[in-house]
């Protein structure tokens, strides 16, 4: 699930000083994580882990980045469909999501939070309360935020932008794909690719539906044999 930027909503970044712009490297965040997560994780889950991690990693460290809840929505919905079923023995989800944000310079419970409450308000409000209002709900302004840096050219677009997107309209019930054109048309973000990421996310989601499949039969063959 790797980052893409929309070319055509792009222009010289005045978010931060670009030449003294100096990001750390990804070894230092793949450090973090392991660091701060010490328990060994089933293949399975680390190798899809390190994927993300490296793309979160771009994400927070372009020189236009910009930390918002749809953001934090997206990014939240990856984790917690990639680390479901992980329990037990195989390890702690809770903790992996915490290590994971704190790898990358940012608060978990901030996340959870912020993630929350956008999920709460595309529930009780619907696709038609999805509009960016910079005078309305905590989600409304979340949504004018980034139609705002994305009118200004300023906007890094990500395939998590994209799944938050996505999760907004699928907790508000909306299933007319008129509606993702109509959000993401409020938002100034290309549908072409937000439809295309989608398209990605749920491919790889299905991959790993399927191998974590193949390892629990795996597994019920060995406890079978063991019997």
């Amino acid at each position: 699930l790797d980052s893409s930027t929309s070319k055509n909503t792009r222009k010289p970044s005045t978010a931060k000083n670009v030449k003294g712009w100096s990001p750390p490297p990804v070894a230092d965040t793949k450090a973090a994580f392991y660091a701060l997560y010490r328990k060994p994780l089933p293949a399975i889950y680390n190798v899809v882990l390190q994927e993300l991690l490296v793309q979160a990693h771009l994400v927070r460290n372009n020189v236009d980045y910009v930390y918002d809840a749809l953001y934090a929505l997206g990014l939240s919905s990856v984790l917690d469909a990639v680390l479901e079923g992980l329990e037990g023995s195989a390890g702690d989800k809770g903790a992996v999501f915490d290590a994971f944000v704190k790898s990358l310079g940012e608060d978990p419970a901030k996340y959870r939070s912020d993630a929350a409450e956008m999920a709460k308000f595309a529930k009780e409000g619907g696709a038609d309360a999805l509009t960016p209002s910079a005078d309305g709900s905590f989600a409304q302004k979340a949504l004018a935020s980034v139609a705002a840096r994305a009118a200004s050219g300023e906007l890094y677009y990500s395939r998590f932008l994209a799944v938050g997107i996505f999760r907004m309209l699928e907790l508000s019930g909306a299933k007319d794909p008129k509606a993702l054109e109509a959000l993401a048309s409020s938002l100034g973000v290309p549908q072409a690719a937000v439809a295309r990421d989608l398209g990605t996310y749920k491919a790889v989601l299905s991959k790993l539906a399927a191998a974590k499949e193949l390892m629990r039969e795996l597994l019920e063959r060995e406890r079978k044999k063991q019997a």
